[in-house]
């Protein structure tokens, strides 16, 4: 990057209601082994809309800590996974009226679960190539009560977190600063991908959850994701293997999927993935943006962090942050 910029903050915002393992085992909703195996704690559950309920309030508190007022924003990107109807036909939009965001230009990001990332790249883009850009706000929320299956019943290897996560980029100094980010897309995955609507009616003839990833899937996304890695370390200037990589996180997947899929396409000599999703389950298109939040908190100055996710849309990503 020819000109470093920062995230000046980044913010978790879950529902307060949580659902544990244990009672999901109980409700014969997953078996003992299962949660156990995917080290599933407990995941929270959402009952409300997601912009009004979640992602503004995860918006403000974002732009607070950034110092950024509302109404000086210049760019906000919205990042979500499921229908957000009828709450708004313009969620980006909806939004920036909600916390005051009147003068941002305002859009949405549907790349599935890689939206969060693509809309931290998207507006990066923004701010290295318009110099009159000084701050973008990346949004992501996501609440599955709606789904047509229940969160612990869905693929193997995924439980579905409500919440939302932001992050607020910056010019200038700040807690963590950008030193990459590459992105990748898999578009031959849209063919191989099960053919269901993930957050549509399933077929009655079905066991009500969705079917497996096919290996020939699996093969393409770690590809993708390989591919997206080992670019942003290299223009971080980073060897897999620096001592100054202190955290590699990825989408919050269970144990199933990490080994399948993350940990393959992670190249070697980088640090063990640290584990962030027990207790919040795979929050949709905000996966990235709350990793950002834990990078805020567990990452010392001087040392970097590599956040990589995937997405079907088919994409991914890599961010490097280094603590400042």
């Amino acid at each position: 990057m020819s000109e470093p910029l920062g995230i000046g903050a980044a913010r978790i915002l879950l529902p307060s209601r949580r659902q544990t393992a244990a009672q999901a085992v109980a409700a014969g909703l997953i078996r003992e082994q299962d949660a156990r195996w995917e080290e599933w704690a407990e995941v929270p559950i959402g009952d409300r809309p997601a912009i009004a309920a979640l992602a503004a309030p995860a918006a403000r508190a974002t732009l607070e800590a950034a110092g950024v007022p509302p109404g000086t924003l210049d760019v906000l990107v919205y990042a979500w996974t499921t229908d957000q109807r009828p709450e708004s036909l313009t969620p980006a939009n909806r939004l920036a009226r909600l916390i005051g965001a009147d003068r941002a230009l305002a859009y949405g990001v549907q790349q599935m679960c890689n939206g969060g990332a693509v809309g931290l790249h998207t507006a990066l883009s923004h701010l290295l190539t318009e110099p009159r850009t000084h701050s973008a706000l990346i949004v992501a929320a996501d609440i599955f009560t709606s789904l047509p299956y229940d969160r612990w019943t869905g693929s193997r290897g995924t439980l579905l977190g409500d919440g939302s996560a932001a992050a607020c980029l910056l010019r200038g100094p700040a807690p963590l600063t950008v030193r990459s980010i590459a992105s990748a897309g898999a578009s031959a995955a849209e063919d191989v991908f099960p053919g269901y609507d993930p957050f549509g009616a399933l077929d009655p003839a079905t066991d009500r959850k969705p079917p497996a990833w096919p290996r020939d899937l699996l093969v393409l996304v770690r590809g993708c994701l390989g591919g997206a890695v080992r670019t942003a370390l290299d223009d971080a200037g980073l060897a897999p293997d620096d001592p100054r990589i202190h955290l590699v996180a990825a989408t919050r997947l269970g144990r199933t999927l990490t080994r399948a899929l993350l940990r393959p396409a992670l190249p070697p000599g980088l640090p063990p993935l640290t584990p962030l999703g027990s207790r919040t389950g795979h929050l949709g298109a905000g996966d990235l943006l709350a990793n950002l939040a834990h990078c805020e908190q567990a990452l010392p100055p001087g040392r970097f962090a590599v956040l990589a996710t995937i997405g079907a849309g088919f994409s991914a990503s890599c961010l490097v942050v280094e603590a400042t």
